[in-house]
Order: C-alpha cells, then structure tokens, then sequence
C-alpha cells in the first residue's frame, strides 16, 4: 500500500487522503536540471514526437524502492531514452546529494530530478500528485493518456507502453548512465568497497583487459583522478570531497567501462 506524504486537515483529529494519481489530464511543461546536470525540456520532448513517463518518487519510500527494478526494465527494453520513449524520476523534498545516494544505493538507472535543489517540488505540486510512487505516461500531444500506472510492475508498464502509447519492445540496451546521462553501451566492473571512506579498488575483468587508463570525475564533470589501468587498481579518494563520483576506463580514447563511486569520508 502506498504511503500518503500529504493530507488535508479538516478538523483536529480528521485526515481526507488526497488521491494517488495526477488529477491533470493535460501535461504541463517543466523545465529542471537531473542530478547530473543535464536539462531536461518535457515539451520539447513531446514536440520531438517522444512520449515521456514520470515517475514521482521520493527517497526513503519503500513501495517506490521497490519499484525500481521494474522501472528498469522498462527503461532496458524500450531503448533507454534514445528512442521513443523518455523516462524521467521526479523527487520530492530530497536533495542533490540524497538522490545521488539513492540511485547508487539501488541502482535507478532513470535522469532524476531532485525535489529541492533540481525542481521536483515544483513539478509535483503543478500535477498534484501527493502518494508514491506515481508513475504516469504523456503523450506527444501532451495528453496524459495514463493518470497512474499502478502497481508499478512489468506487466502494467508494458501494457502502458505497448497499448496506449503504441511502443514496441527492443532488443534490451546498455543502461549504464554517465555523468553526462547518456546511455552507453560498456561494460560493467565491481567497485569495493563502495561508498569508499579513504580507497577503493576495482579488478579488469577479461571484458575488459584492453583498458589502458581511467578517471574518476563528479556530477559536474570535474576531473579528480585519473591514471593507467593495472590488473589490479588502487584509489586513494581519501582527498576527495563526498558525493557521487564515475569511474571511466578508456581504450584508444574510448570509454569502454564504467561505474558509479559513491565516496563517503
């Protein structure tokens, strides 16, 4: 059962739940910047032909973390925001750093949106939408053809994505998210620990033997390390700030494997 954030106080021991699902059925545009400083434009996705789901969420709860293997794979087998479909995470009342540390905690491969410091709170008052998760679908017309798609599971994202926005399933794609929030298709690696408190260490797998050198840079794209690949590496990030980091490995310029490093000193 979802968890209500939001009530009307009626009188001094009376609660009226608000409902779940957006009462809008007309998108209205939002403009907001993800965690990883990526812009996002939710007409001029529509206006590109794309159909767009949200997903509101916020997070310490529960039923949304439970969610997030489902949403991600909507997001693998319907072509991870490269193709006609668009998803977006949008928080309420958390921060940069707390959704960050969400997504590495459990692994939401969708561009999310903080609450406070991207715009989510905004955003989630313009639609009403006050129990989560929430997850609704619009239409390039900018029609919200789905109000709630709940209980969010496979079966009724695809239902959503198949039958009311006409989206065929592909081939399931790389979902590993830069910095950058672009999808690449590379090769994942164990980082540990990880959240690292002084080093971290990762191994190259036979995938990924060819790698030469890495880096390790933050959410905005600043360069904190980086140096020649071995078989075996070690990382002091004792002197980097805390918060989300991304570990490249390159091979003749290429990125060809990457990680997220959460760094908690």
């Amino acid at each position: 059962m979802r968890k209500i954030l939001l009530a009307i106080c009626i009188s001094l021991t009376g609660w009226i739940e608000l409902p779940a699902q957006t009462y809008l059925d007309t998108a209205i545009n939002f403009v907001a910047t993800d965690v990883y400083g990526n812009d996002h434009d939710l007409y001029e996705y529509l206006d590109q032909g794309k159909f767009v789901m949200l997903d509101f969420f916020y997070t310490t709860c529960a039923p949304c973390i439970g969610s997030i293997p489902d949403l991600n794979w909507a997001m693998e087998n319907y072509g991870c925001n490269q193709e006609d479909l668009i998803m977006l995470s949008i928080d309420w009342e958390d921060n940069n750093q707390e959704v960050l540390q969400y997504q590495s905690d459990y692994g939401a491969l969708s561009p999310a949106i903080s609450g406070i410091e991207g715009g989510g709170n905004q955003i989630i008052s313009d639609y009403g939408v006050f129990a989560f998760p929430t997850v609704i679908l619009i239409a390039p017309d900018r029609q919200i053809i789905n109000q709630d798609i709940f209980p969010v599971n496979q079966s009724n994202l695809q239902t959503a994505i198949e039958f009311q926005a006409g989206i065929s399933s592909s081939a399931p794609c790389s979902t590993t998210t830069s910095i950058y929030g672009k999808q690449k298709e590379i090769a994942a690696f164990d980082v540990f620990p990880n959240p690292a408190f002084a080093e971290c260490n990762f191994k190259l797998s036979a995938e990924l033997s060819g790698a030469d050198w890495y880096e390790v840079r933050n959410s905005a794209g600043q360069l904190f390390l980086q140096g020649n690949c071995t078989s075996d590496n070690q990382l002091d990030v004792s002197g980097l700030p805390n918060g989300l980091y991304q570990i490249n490995l390159y091979e003749q310029g290429q990125i060809v494997g990457s990680n997220r490093l959460v760094v908690s000193n």
